[in-house]
């Protein structure tokens, strides 16, 4: 059964729900008193905010009310993300927000004809796979954000994304305004996404897209690019 299931404490996701979550990121559906709101602001930040589970967690300050009506059954059942429905349950059941408060759920494994568990995603951006009906992923390193401070060689892509970073964290600079003072080669936006590259995973996942068009990726489309499935930061 779809979703989570009292008795037992088992929770099963629901088929695609990284995709509509992703959805949900860009747009938040609902009330922002809504469940399904709050769970779309919580997937952007850690996602493209590169929040940890513990910082979303926290600042998202859910209410045990909605947290309740998250867990009965409705359409959009099943599209807690997996790593928060311990701490979701655990907030049901309370009276008061205590952000370490949780309990034990069983978690059904992700079917194989799911998007893969983050475990099985290499670092870095992955090209959409047209035999599989999969859309390109990306999956940030663990500690990105460290990657991007003062890197050894000036001319290196991470040193553009060290000033990139700079413009966004101490300038405050939007993100459009950021990229485009940024002015990255073609060649460097290449070699921040090869499979080899030491540092692969290190781009903000905010910038992703953009880096992959200045690339000149073949095989590549802006409906690809519109699709990539971000994953959370690894190991936090």
């Amino acid at each position: 059964m779809v979703g989570f299931t009292a008795p037992d404490s088992r929770y099963e996701p629901r088929a695609g729900w990284r995709l509509t979550l992703a959805q949900w990121a860009e747009q938040h559906p609902g009330a922002p008193t809504s469940w399904q709101h709050q769970i779309g602001v919580y997937w952007r930040w850690r996602t493209l905010g590169g929040l940890s589970l513990r910082e979303a967690w926290r600042d998202l300050n859910m209410d045990p009310a909605v947290a309740r009506t998250a867990l009965e059954p409705s359409p959009d059942s099943g599209l807690v993300p997996p790593e928060l429905i311990s701490r979701l349950v655990g907030r049901s059941l309370a009276t008061s927000i205590n952000p370490e408060s949780t309990a034990t759920v069983n978690i059904t494994r992700t079917p194989e004809t799911e998007l893969p568990d983050a475990d099985k995603v290499e670092d870095g951006f992955t090209p959409p796979r047209v035999e599989l009906s999969r859309p390109a992923l990306y999956q940030p390193r663990a500690g990105w954000k460290g990657k991007l401070g003062a890197p050894f060689n000036a001319t290196s892509w991470l040193a553009d994304l060290h000033i990139y970073w700079r413009r966004r964290t101490e300038g405050r600079m939007k993100v459009q305004d950021a990229w485009a003072d940024l002015n990255l080669s073609p060649n460097n936006a290449d070699s921040a996404l090869e499979r080899n590259n030491e540092h692969r995973g290190a781009i903000p996942p905010e910038l992703i897209g953009r880096v992959v068009i200045r690339s000149g990726m073949p095989n590549i489309t802006l409906a690809d690019i519109a699709a990539i499935v971000i994953y959370p930061e690894r190991n936090i």
